[in-house]
């Protein structure tokens, strides 16, 4: 289950918070940072309740598993634009818009829980649920710093893995639980 957080802790941390310092460093005014993490956090909330009805209908799996494959799309392909052209417009489309939309499809704290019985669960899904924020979120910015002295789009290449890691994981516990 730890995979199944890789991509939405990747997307959380790296897009809504290293991006927006490396616009900044890019020469990105401070006020148009505030702006596009702000978009990003109101479109996340405007999000929540069409992606709660979607897993009411379809399932938490395979909505998951749809937030996997959006993460692995998005995330090489709006990072390199992001990189080429550092601009405002870029920015909001990309982190506000598409980051944001790909990151609110996978809900992996449903996901994580349900591959746990109930009796063990808490204890389980803590347990993974903390190492897959701290090894694909909390340290993802430094992943990205260190992948951005090796590749221009190295920081992308991070987001579109962890979307990978999710789909891998997704599959798994689904073909396991039957």
């Amino acid at each position: 289950s730890t995979g199944g957080v890789a991509g939405a802790a990747a997307f959380v941390y790296v897009s809504n918070i290293w991006c927006l310092s490396y616009l900044q460093s890019s020469g990105m005014p401070s006020e148009d940072v505030l702006i596009i993490g702000l978009v990003s956090r109101v479109m996340n909330l405007v999000l929540l309740p069409f992606v709660g009805m979607a897993i009411d209908t379809h399932g938490v799996g395979l909505m998951t598993f749809i937030g996997g494959i959006a993460m692995s799309v998005t995330g090489l392909p709006v990072f390199v634009v992001l990189a080429l052209y550092p601009q405002r417009a870029t920015a909001l489309l990309g982190i506000g818009v598409i980051y944001t939309l790909a990151q609110s499809l996978a809900t992996p704290m449903l996901f994580c829980a349900e591959l746990f019985p109930t009796s063990v669960r808490t204890f389980c899904l803590g347990i993974s649920w903390n190492v897959g924020i701290c090894l694909f979120g909390g340290f993802g910015s430094v992943v990205s710093q260190v992948l951005l002295d090796i590749s221009r789009f190295g920081p992308g290449l991070q987001m579109s893995a962890a979307g990978c890691i999710t789909v891998i994981s997704v599959v798994a516990a689904l073909s396991l639980q039957r």
